[in-house]
This record gives C-alpha cells, structure tokens and sequence, in this order.
C-alpha cells in the first residue's frame, strides 16, 4: 500500500466516523490492517512483541496515525518512550483470559536512569479490565519479588496464582493484550529495537475447553 493509498484510507475511515459513526472507525481500522495497511513498512517485530517507529513524529505512518488515535490519545517519541504491545504468546496463540502466563525478565535493565518501566493489561476494546486486586499495571515503581541476579517473572491470569506481589489480573475470559513501556528507553532499544531482549511470554496453563 503507498503512501497516498493510506491518506486515502485513513480520510475514509474518518469521513466514515464522521457519517456513521464512532462505531464504524473500528471495523474500518481492522479492515485496514487485514488489508495490509497496518503501517509494515514501520513495524517492528521481537518476538510476541510489536512497536513502530516513528510514533510521535509528524511524518508517522498515516493507518498507523489513526491506529494510535484509535487506541490511545497520542504516544511519545522513540527518546521519551517505546510502547510494546503483545496480543500472542511465544507460540503465536492469541492472549486469553483463560489461560495464565509467565512473563520472564532477565534483569537487563532496558531504560536510561531517570527512566522506568510499566507492564498493563487491556481488554478488546483497549481500556483497563476491571478486577477485585484493583491491579491494571506493575512496573519498576512495585514492590516485586526479584532474583538475586536481577532476573524476575511476573504472571498474568484472572485467577490468584499464590503470588500476589508478581500478579498482574487478566480478563476472566476472552481476548486481551499486554502493552509493556519504557520510558527513556537505552539507546540500543531506539537503535535496534529488533534486537532488544524483551521478557519472554509463554502459556503455563492452556485455555479451557
């Protein structure tokens, strides 16, 4: 897709919110991406997990503008902050909340001193889950039960796995995505985002039948 076809698409999706609706914008988007329009030529890919670059820059991926606007209100740029989103596990199967994760850190830290680092929990429609712990997100700020070489897990599932500390609440059922931020990211992350050791998420207890 060039890049008039984006301007293009992202001037339909709007006159399309504008006619019929704010309703019609996600069906229009999610037709964009299955199109191919999710901004490839901007995407990067390690493993579950997927950035672009460029965001908070005016020459940004139209789709990708309209994406970002979508699900959030505005992003930062590459020096202030790099915003992971994973939908899948390590073997492709979509996130559920059905199923418990482990999220493993090496203990790298991939932030600049001054900076820190969140992990939150969306639900489909790109808000906060509601749950009894009151927990949408851990980060560096948290009180986390870490290994003495730095390294850490922290699990994701609706249901309690014995550890609070390093519990982060999923949906009880359905789809949902994780969005891992750093703020004042290393340089390399910026350089070679391709490349950074991000945690690993793999399914410790599959989805029920």
């Amino acid at each position: 897709m060039t890049k008039y076809k984006y301007i293009t698409a992202c001037v339909l999706v709007l006159i399309l919110g504008l006619l019929i609706g704010y309703k019609s914008v996600d069906p229009a988007l999610s037709f964009l991406q299955a199109r191919g329009g999710s901004g490839g030529d901007v995407a990067v890919q390690n493993g579950p997990w997927k950035t672009f670059k460029g965001l908070g820059t005016p020459d940004l991926n139209p789709v990708v503008k309209a994406i970002v606007a979508q699900i959030g209100l505005g992003a930062l740029t590459a020096e202030e902050a790099i915003y992971w989103i994973a939908e899948k596990d390590e073997n492709s199967a979509r996130l559920n909340g059905k199923s418990r994760y482990t999220l493993k850190f090496n203990g790298e830290q991939l932030h600049q001193d001054g900076g820190f680092w969140s992990l939150s929990v969306y639900g489909p429609d790109h808000y906060f889950v509601p749950n009894s712990a009151g927990v949408n997100s851990l980060g560096l700020r948290d009180d986390l039960l870490i290994n003495p070489d730095g390294s850490f897990e922290i699990t994701v599932s609706s249901s309690n796995p014995g550890n609070e500390t390093n519990w982060l609440p999923a949906p009880e059922s359905g789809p949902f995505s994780l969005t891992l931020r750093y703020y004042v990211p290393i340089t390399t992350m910026i350089s070679r985002p391709g490349d950074t050791s991000l945690p690993t998420i793999s399914t410790t207890q599959n989805v029920e039948g």
